[in-house]
């Protein structure tokens, strides 16, 4: 179990589906999710912009937005795992959704608190996983640059000093061609 809140967005414009979905959510023992419910994209995207939040529960269809449309609008907006509510003939949606970044699905009517949960406890700790990932890779590239810059330092320096070699050579060459074009003007 989480030690802090999971701070859970519920889009759900059908009543009885949102009260359905906060029922079986309250049967779980020592849950550690709090839910926040809306009814359409409009509330969602103010919310969205004002709290933080884990995870988003939405329903595809809303008033204001519909089908992938719902998907591609949060995930513009947000980067926490979205997991949608579909109905039992929609599976054909459900698959584009999830081909275009949605991280889960619950199919209304066939649903229970611990399944629920499960999920929710899955995307939680994946997210948790992915923000140590990127940040190990944001590091990575960080020391990365760090010595690529160091490399490109090096080799400014070696560059200049082959600069000074090259014309100390020239020099010299200039120097030696006198004295050998004498020579061979004598042989």
């Amino acid at each position: 179990m989480p030690a802090e809140k999971i701070n859970l967005l519920l889009i759900e414009d059908t009543e009885a589906d949102a009260r359905m979905f906060l029922e079986l959510m309250k049967d779980i023992p020592n849950n550690p999710v709090y839910i926040h419910h809306v009814e359409n994209m409009s509330q969602a995207i103010s919310y969205l912009l004002k709290e933080p939040v884990d995870i988003i529960v939405t329903d595809l269809n809303l008033g204001d937005s519909r089908g992938i449309d719902t998907v591609e609008t949060l995930l513009k907006i947000s980067t926490v795992p979205i997991i949608v509510l579909t109905g039992l003939d929609q599976h054909g949606l459900v698959f584009k959704v999830l081909e275009r970044g949605a991280y889960d699905y619950f199919i209304k009517g066939e649903l229970n608190g611990v399944w629920i949960f499960h999920v929710l406890m899955r995307a939680f700790y994946e997210k948790g996983r992915v923000i140590e990932t990127n940040t190990k890779i944001n590091l990575d590239n960080e020391r990365n640059k760090f010595l690529i810059d160091q490399a490109t330092t090096e080799l400014r320096r070696a560059k200049e000093n082959l600069d000074k070699i090259q014309t100390t050579l020239t020099e010299l060459e200039k120097e030696v061609a006198k004295p050998l074009k004498k020579i061979m003007a004598q042989v």
